[in-house]
């Protein structure tokens, strides 16, 4: 499916609570050991309508358990603005500079945390409903993700980190339950414009598993029709890398090794998370560069 210029804009609401609209980088700066995450959604159909924006920052590894290095949280009114020049309060503003192409994101919460990211997308964007498989209609059904490069300015917890990042950027509107995506694996990386994959597998209620995706190879993507993740933990049961075997629509086998630099583990009720920022070596050195392992898991 060709995305529009017009894609990148807010989307009709149907009457449903749980409809939402999303706009979700994933960035990594291996050389910095840090790796982040800005999340904006707006609810406009909820009972008293809203929208939440959320950024963690996660640097390195804390002896034989993980932590981030920063994390914002802030519910508030949903602002009218498109999508294509949008500020939220007074600490975030999404910018669009050349339409599906250059965006502008620029963050700073008044206390010492700035963050700006001027984004190229080089490889255009991959819609869900080109998948091998349906994409499961509680999921936000429409979606695409964007692999991307971005000149990084980051300063926080007194330290400056600028360069050159790359990293996935996804856009999502629809009616989302988040309950069904407690046993899921969302895995994305980038080596430089080259190459690129990004994908998320569900278990689905039959133990079923299924992954949801692209792979970028520098001229096409190609969707992601099926995928061995092995896991790698330390003693702590810190998730520290994986091994990855990805078959695409072409019948290719991509060998992915991700080595972790980063992480972060979150536990909320019966809910856990691991997020790994990690090193990527594809085909045995083929392509390398960085990105980010999310493994969620329901403890019942």
């Amino acid at each position: 499916m060709v995305i529009r210029a017009d894609d990148e804009l807010k989307h009709p609401a149907v009457d449903a609570a749980d409809w939402q609209e999303t706009l979700r980088y994933e960035f990594a700066m291996p050389n910095a050991l840090l790796g982040g995450t800005l999340c904006y959604t707006y609810w406009p159909k909820a009972p008293k309508p809203f929208a939440k924006l959320s950024i963690s920052l996660t640097r390195g590894w804390s002896g034989s358990s993980t932590g981030s290095l920063y994390l914002f949280d802030r519910v508030g009114p949903i602002p009218e603005e498109d999508l294509d020049d949008l500020a939220v309060g007074t600490v975030c503003r999404f910018k669009r500079l050349q339409p599906l192409k250059r965006w502008q994101v620029g963050f700073d919460d008044g206390d010492g945390c700035r963050l700006d990211l001027d984004v190229e997308c080089y490889a255009g964007a991959w819609h869900w409903i080109d998948n091998h498989f349906e994409t499961p209609r509680w999921l936000a059904a429409d979606r695409y993700q964007v692999p991307f490069t971005a000149e990084c300015q980051l300063k926080v917890d007194g330290q400056l980190f600028q360069g050159v990042v790359t990293g996935d950027f996804g856009h999502s509107w629809g009616t989302r339950r988040t309950s069904p995506t407690a046993k899921c694996k969302y895995i994305a990386g980038q080596c430089g414009s080259d190459w690129a994959m990004s994908f998320i597998e569900f278990v689905s209620e039959d133990g079923g598993k299924r992954p949801h995706g692209y792979l970028w190879d520098g001229l096409k993507f190609s969707s992601i029709n099926n995928v061995e993740i092995v896991g790698h933990y330390d003693g702590e049961g810190v998730l520290r890398g994986a091994l990855l075997n990805v078959v695409d629509e072409d019948a290719r086998i991509t060998r992915v090794v991700a080595r972790g630099f980063a992480g972060a583990s979150i536990k909320a009720e019966a809910v856990s998370s691991g997020d790994c920022y990690c090193e990527f070596e594809v085909n045995c050195g083929q392509h390398q560069g960085s990105g980010v392992l999310s493994f969620i898991r329901n403890e019942i």
